[in-house]
């Protein structure tokens, strides 16, 4: 019998034609017989807009373009939330509250946008405002990320930081070189200056 393909196809093209033709032949089988994997099913071509795919932020981090993402959070009360971190601080998630203008219901709805803070720092809100009060010194070149956290605007993520720069400073000469942290500028440094020294430098 002639081969009706052989004037439209070289042979090498009827050969590929010949493979393709075997394999949807060899695939209409399998799914004809249920073995075929439901590929719809395990590999969605699209998200389940029904589920809710939500975004977390660390909160000693959070920029105010961020903020301003989260629902409940406009640009002025995202600035009020940078202010305060600034000033004061987060050591828990439940410090938003401090913030004027979010109270227990608002804190309810944005809580859930924010990672929570490091469980392993064990000291509270009055000991850190104990220790602003007071206005004893914390040495840069002794203190443990504990310690760092109680001093205003540095949270767990900031004090890592410092002592990460510590060491590879090999000690801190003097407490202007906290400046090189990113997000510790001349006014975070005058706020807690009256708290820190470095060495014996007082």
């Amino acid at each position: 019998m002639k081969n009706p393909l052989r004037h439209i196809f070289t042979p090498s093209e009827q050969r590929i034609l010949l493979t393709l033709i075997s394999l949807a032949a060899i695939g209409l089988a399998l799914k004809a017989a249920k073995i075929a994997p439901k590929i719809s099913q395990e590999f969605p071509d699209s998200l389940d807009l029904s589920v809710d795919y939500q975004i977390q932020y660390d909160l000693q981090n959070i920029t105010k373009s961020e903020l301003v993402s989260i629902p409940g959070i406009g640009p002025k009360r995202a600035a009020d939330i940078l202010a305060y971190r600034e000033g004061y601080g987060f050591i828990q998630l439940s410090d938003l509250k401090r913030v004027k203008g979010i109270g227990e219901a608002t804190f309810q709805r944005i809580a859930p946008y924010f990672y929570p803070l490091d469980p392993n720092a064990h000291f509270s809100r009055e000991s850190a405002d104990s220790l602003h009060k007071s206005g004893f010194p914390v040495d840069l070149n002794l203190a443990s990320e504990q310690d760092l956290i109680l001093l205003s605007g540095i949270g767990p993520s900031r004090a890592r930081q410092i002592i990460a720069l510590r060491d590879s400073l090999g000690g801190f000469s003097r407490c202007d070189e906290l400046l090189q942290i990113k997000g510790i500028g001349p006014k975070t440094l005058e706020k807690i200056r009256p708290n820190i020294i470095v060495g014996e430098d007082k």
